[in-house]
């Protein structure tokens, strides 16, 4: 497969399954947030939007520490399991998530802070089961905020660049994403590929934006 192929494949690759797995985290992570109180819970917040705001390149720096071969926990997947994420393009899923979590949660969260939990209580004295509620209530009521989050994860993890560069390394053919294919282009000299590959990006940021302000309208 053509390299700049091999790169917009694996980029799509990346981002359609960590944006799978930042659905089901995320909701779950802001469903906690919003409903339930412990102790530690403002670490948690803290810990959530810490990708907003420090360096891509220290927030892979910290995935290394953790999932490289001596990790707290890539030393176990790889023995135990045969798992190896630093420098494979599986390395780009956990990116992805990390950087695009915060952008989910925080699209979802006061969604599900504004609703009222008096309508899900009288749904369920009137027999509703717990799913029903979910499906036929919850759903309904933060939808736009779940599509504009999704849509949001699915742009920054296709665009991610520096946390994935620490963790899986730029190897044409194997980790090369687009964004890392443009930033070896530009070094190389070939801006023909990197104007390509811009475009690609740029045209399904404009397109998501467009989406996510549809949606804004449609709800209204």
């Amino acid at each position: 497969m053509n390299q700049i192929w091999f790169s917009i494949y694996l980029s799509f690759k990346i981002a359609f399954i960590s944006t799978l797995l930042v659905i089901f985290i995320g909701f779950w992570v802001s469903w906690i947030l919003v409903r339930k109180d412990f102790m530690g819970k403002k670490l948690i917040e803290v810990l959530v939007n810490l990708p907003l705001l420090v360096p891509p390149s220290v927030l892979g720096y910290y995935l290394l520490l953790i999932f490289g071969r001596e990790g707290l926990i890539g030393y176990g997947l790889e023995k135990y399991l045969g798992i190896r994420l630093v420098f494979h393009w599986t390395g780009g899923i956990v990116a992805a998530v990390m950087v695009s979590l915060p952008l989910y949660i925080n699209a979802v969260r006061p969604a599900l802070a504004t609703l009222e939990q008096e309508v899900e209580q009288a749904a369920k004295v009137d027999g509703a089961t717990d799913f029903q509620v979910f499906y036929k209530i919850i759903l309904p009521l933060i939808s736009k905020s779940l599509i504009a989050g999704i849509a949001l994860t699915f742009a920054r993890s296709l665009g991610e660049f520096g946390a994935t560069l620490m963790l899986i390394g730029n190897i044409p053919g194997k980790t090369q994403t687009m964004s890392l294919a443009i930033y070896q282009a530009v070094l190389s000299g070939e801006y023909g590929i990197a104007n390509q590959l811009v475009f690609i990006l740029t045209f399904f940021a404009i397109l998501i934006m467009l989406f996510i302000g549809k949606i804004d309208t449609k709800f209204e």
